[in-house]
């Protein structure tokens, strides 16, 4: 499906009569594709949306575009370039009325996401059918991927448990950190700023992360670099 078929897709939904529609945005594609992920996202607001989501491409292991890159016929867009088509996108959509309420996710005042909410919130949750994930606010679960394996198990009456995980209390803590990071809420600052103090005052120095209170959240630059901060708070709460 092209952006002109999606968005024909799109406008039939609407037509339709249904209340609610979301529509995903894809950018800093390859210049090769000669996509434009702004006029995409100034024709979807002519749908009167209440929710977008925005995502930088992602180039994963045996897709075409791996392969395209790999034999050099498109390169991936520069830091730069990726960063301008953020903020411009980010423009586009608050200017129209949405809320960034996280790193890759817009919507109309009280049109969020509650199932995505549930997971940066760090609600527990129960995932059923192969590969789906689970977690009680301790212990995360996955089940069985292959789906003939699973449903070999879940027929002679076993767990179709495939792994599971405890989190530290420090692992907690880090999940907590980059969770909320993703968030525009942020999160509340443990008295101390223990155990990441001296990387929080890094990060709030070079304008990626601003304090109010015992709150601190990203700025649009720190989502660019959520990655970066949260590898400098994870090893300054590991001691490194």
């Amino acid at each position: 499906m092209d952006a002109g078929q999606a968005l024909t897709a799109i406008g039939t939904l609407t037509r339709a009569g249904i209340a609610s529609v979301s529509a995903d945005v894809i950018f800093a594609l390859p210049e090769a594709l000669e996509s434009d992920p702004l006029g995409d996202t100034e024709r979807l607001l002519e749908f009167e949306l209440d929710h977008v989501s925005a995502y930088g491409l992602t180039v994963e292991s045996g897709t075409p575009v791996a392969k395209w890159t790999q034999r050099g016929a498109v390169r991936h867009v520069a830091d730069d370039v990726y960063e301008e088509e953020f903020l411009r996108l980010r423009g586009v959509l608050t200017g129209a009325g949405f809320e960034h309420y996280e790193v890759s996710n817009y919507a109309k005042p009280g049109r969020r996401s509650r199932h995505n909410s549930a997971y940066w919130t760090g609600a527990p949750y129960v995932g059923m059918g192969p590969s789906a994930h689970s977690f009680d606010g301790e212990t995360r679960r996955w089940n069985l991927r292959d789906w003939a394996e699973y449903s070999r198990t879940v027929a002679g009456g076993a767990d179709p448990l495939a792994g599971q995980e405890t989190l530290s209390p420090t692992e907690r803590l880090l999940e907590q950190w980059y969770l909320g990071l993703r968030r525009a809420e942020g999160v509340r600052v443990p008295q101390g700023g223990e155990p990441v103090g001296p990387a929080l005052d890094a990060a709030v120095g070079a304008g990626w992360l601003e304090m109010e209170g015992p709150v601190i959240r990203p700025t649009p630059h720190g989502w660019l670099r959520l990655d970066a901060i949260i590898t400098s708070l994870t090893t300054s709460a590991e001691g490194g």
